[in-house]
């Protein structure tokens, strides 16, 4: 083994090191209620001690630690929540321990700890996640935006939104273009939050919402200028993508496109986290599969489609694609 390689191996060992150490102080400070200290104000090293009876230095220490870690941060002598803190509050507050702690039966069994791509349990899993993949998908959302040209090449669009949750990708379009218009397609009860987020934005008398099962709801044809599918071609068959691309087509305007988000890899940066992703999907679908945009391209040219274009987003997560489709 030469010194490069050496360095590398090096440098995988600490990094593993430090990302295991880094999740059990994390569960360690929740499960002890560190982080409950901190909701609405921020405290000394001496205040988190005497209020949870701890010892001082050590206490110190692990504070010092979960700053490190940008879970805390530091106001002269205080300690306060990070941003980071702040998304950990929500759905993923537990880093999907329940979801990698199935692996091992998934592996011996094949069955999956969710069936999230199964019609009977999907609306009531997405109404759990949509929020926390709101503020995960909005960097790759507002680069993506512009890289469309939406609100500068690309005015007036009438948007549909595909399977589209939280609705952040046409929402941000919505924010970008004061002309555009946008339609949802979802679940009742995940379109609840989609509509919210447009109050919130301001942006309601420009969204409206269609409720059901994307794959059998009747489109008009003709109708858009652009169709968003995002995060949706990995709970989806092969068969089932070239049927939505079908259907949808017909409602594309002349010389409108489709433009599909997902995970794509590629990016140096999000080899990792893509890889754990495509497990993840294996632990919460039963044929879900993250599909190569070379295949999802051929899915294309089976529906009927011509020209293409994919673009990585280098935003965090370093995961995300686009493929435009006409």
């Amino acid at each position: 083994m030469n010194n490069q390689k050496k360095l590398q191996a090096l440098e995988t060992y600490f990094n593993l090191m430090s990302m295991n150490g880094g999740v059990f102080i994390f569960e360690i400070a929740q499960k002890m209620g560190i982080f409950q200290l901190f909701q609405e104000t921020s405290l000394t090293s001496d205040e988190v001690t005497e209020a949870l009876g701890f010892k001082k230095h050590p206490t110190k220490l692990l504070l010092d630690a979960l700053h490190a870690l940008n879970l805390l941060e530091l106001d002269g002598d205080k300690f306060k929540p990070s941003p980071t803190l702040m998304f950990l509050q929500g759905n993923y507050q537990n880093l999907s321990a329940d979801y990698w702690e199935h692996l091992p039966t998934l592996l011996k069994t094949g069955v999956p700890y969710k069936k999230m791509d199964n019609v009977e349990y999907s609306e009531n899993e997405y109404e759990a996640q949509v929020k926390a993949l709101e503020w995960m998908m909005k960097p790759s959302a507002i680069l993506a935006t512009k890289l469309l040209g939406i609100g500068m090449q690309r005015k007036g669009c009438h948007i549909l939104d595909v399977g589209a949750g939280s609705a952040v990708w046409s929402l941000t379009m919505l924010q970008a273009d004061a002309t555009a218009t946008a339609e949802a397609i979802d679940w009742p009860a995940v379109l609840k939050i989609a509509k919210a987020g447009a109050d919130a934005a301001g942006l309601s008398d420009r969204f409206t919402t269609i409720e059901g099962n994307f794959l059998e709801i009747e489109l008009r044809e003709a109708n858009y200028d652009l169709i968003v599918i995002a995060n949706v071609t990995h709970i989806l068959t092969a068969e089932r993508n070239i049927a939505l691309f079908k259907k949808v087509k017909k409602s594309l305007k002349k010389n409108g496109e489709i433009v599909i988000f997902d995970v794509f890899s590629g990016q140096e940066k999000g080899n990792l986290a893509a890889a754990l992703y495509a497990l993840g999907l294996g632990i919460r679908t039963e044929e879900g599969t993250v599909f190569k945009p070379e295949e999802l391209t051929a899915f294309l040219k089976k529906a009927g489609y011509s020209e293409f274009k994919v673009t990585p987003l280098e935003v965090t997560p370093y995961t995300m694609g686009m493929l435009e489709a006409k």
